[in-house]
């Protein structure tokens, strides 16, 4: 179990595994993640990590896309 801090002095709890998609999320040079380039267990976990505020997911022309909270 990690915290990681998502506004000034905001820390939510997250895995290991949620922590390393977030961090991947995040850091995207390319921009947002496309859905389907996750695998059914990452796309299970970047919901975790939308329920929690930490990332995004937008649809734009038909493909679901996620990208890190704007604070």
């Amino acid at each position: 179990m990690r915290f990681v801090e998502i506004a000034k002095g905001i820390q939510v709890a997250v895995s290991g595994e949620e922590n390393k998609l977030y961090e991947r999320i995040a850091k995207a040079q390319e921009g947002p993640i496309r859905k389907r380039d996750l695998s059914e267990r990452e796309q299970y976990l970047a919901n975790q990590l939308v329920n929690k505020s930490m990332i995004t997911r937008r649809r734009k022309n038909g493909e679901i896309y996620f990208r890190k909270t704007q604070n």
